[in-house]
């Protein structure tokens, strides 16, 4: 696991951060769907830190699930990654059984 977060809509925040190699985490607000005002069910986080060599976008496989109510449902994409930054993008929402 390269980095991992626990994200909190309200704030929003980055409540903890962790993995091999972050060194700060921070919510993004310029990148993909957060800077079209789409929250609170979108956010972006940024890691900074030291990543390997050659780390891109799209050799990256990203994991996220979402709290709320009943059903949580989520999706997410990295944005993109350098060997010192990956910014990803979560995109969370509550559904219910009909």
């Amino acid at each position: 696991m390269i980095a991992s977060a626990r994200l909190n809509q309200g704030g929003p925040a980055v409540e903890s951060f962790g993995g091999n190699g972050p060194t700060a985490a921070a919510i993004d607000s310029t990148t993909g769907a957060f800077a079209l005002n789409i929250p609170p069910g979108v956010l972006c986080v940024t890691f900074t830190g030291s990543y390997p060599t050659g780390v891109a976008a799209t050799n990256l496989t990203m994991l996220s699930t979402c709290e709320g109510g009943s059903f949580g449902t989520s999706n997410d994409t990295v944005v993109a990654a350098s060997d010192t930054s990956i910014t990803v993008q979560v995109f969370c929402w509550e559904t219910s059984r009909p």
